[in-house]
C-alpha cells in the first residue's frame, strides 16, 4: 500500500516542500529542515534535535527529496504550520504499545529465531550454498550497530566509501554471521534495469521470461 504524501500550499509561488518537519508533541525531540540550495534544482537538508545542533546537512535533487518526505511521513513527522500530520495520529501510540508488546513476549513465542551481531537482533536465514564464510577475524565495530539496526527493521540502506573501506565485507559478514544468502550484481554502464528486475527473452522459439537478481533474492529470502 503506498500513500502519497499531500502538503498544502497556501502560497503558489512557494515550492511545496520547503519547511520544517518535526516529530507530534509527545515524541522525542527531532526536526528535519528543507531549505532551497544555491544549486538550481537542488534542496538543502538539514537534521537536528533538542539542542538545535544540526548533524546533518546536505544537498539532494528532487527525486531523493521526494524519497526523504515519504520516510518521514512514514515516521510520523509533522510539517509546522501545516496543521495536519504526515501520518495518523494514532500511530506512534500504537507503534509505542507495539513494541512494549514484543519486548514482553517470551523467547518461546518469537517467530523467528534470532542472532545478535554487535547490539543488534538480527533474524536468523534458512541457510544454503548462498551464505559467505564466516571470517573469524573481522570486527563488528560501534558504527556498524547503525547498518545492522537499519537491516533489522528491514529498511534500504546504501553504503558510500572509497575501494575497501569495508562496504562489501561488512554486508557479507552480517549474512555470513546470520545464515542469509547473498546475490551480488556489480554495475557498469551496460546495466540495465532488467538485469535488476529481469526481462523477456525467446527460447526455442517461446517467449520467456527471465528473473532478474532482484526477484531471485526476493523468493530466496537472499
Amino acid at each position: 500500500m503506498s500513500a502519497e504524501l499531500s502538503i498544502r500550499v497556501e502560497d503558489p509561488k512557494q515550492d511545496p516542500f520547503v519547511g520544517v518537519y518535526e516529530r507530534p508533541p509527545g515524541a522525542p525531540s527531532e526536526w528535519w529542515r528543507v531549505s532551497m540550495s544555491e544549486r538550481e534544482h537542488m534542496y538543502r537538508i538539514e537534521h537536528g534535535g533538542a539542542q538545535g545542533r544540526v548533524n546533518i546537512d546536505t544537498v539532494v535533487d528532487l527525486d531523493n527529496l521526494r524519497a526523504k518526505l515519504h520516510k518521514w511521513h512514514r515516521e510520523g513527522f509533522v510539517r509546522s504550520g501545516e496543521g495536519e500530520t504526515l501520518a495518523p495520529p494514532h500511530r506512534e501510540d500504537f507503534m509505542m504499545r507495539l513494541r512494549r508488546a514484543a519486548q514482553a513476549m517470551p523467547a518461546s513465542q518469537v517467530d523467528e529465531p534470532s542472532i545478535t551481531i554487535g547490539d543488534i537482533a538480527i533474524a536468523q536465514g534458512a541457510g544454503g550454498s548462498l551464505v559467505p564464510a564466516v571470517n573469524p577475524a573481522y570486527l563488528f565495530t560501534d558504527r556498524a550497530n547503525d547498518v545492522l539496526r537499519d537491516i533489522a527493521e528491514n529498511k534500504r540502506v546504501m553504503l558510500i566509501g572509497h575501494t575497501g573501506a569495508g562496504k562489501t565485507s561488512l554486508i557479507e559478514q552480517i549474512a555470513a554471521h546470520a545464515a542469509h544468502g547473498v546475490l551480488r550484481s556489480n554495475m557498469n554502464g551496460q546495466t540495465t534495469i532488467g538485469d535488476f528486475v529481469g526481462f523477456w527473452t525467446v527460447k526455442g522459439g517461446e517467449t520467456r521470461w527471465v528473473d532478474g537478481v532482484l526477484p531471485l533474492a526476493m523468493r530466496a529470502g537472499h
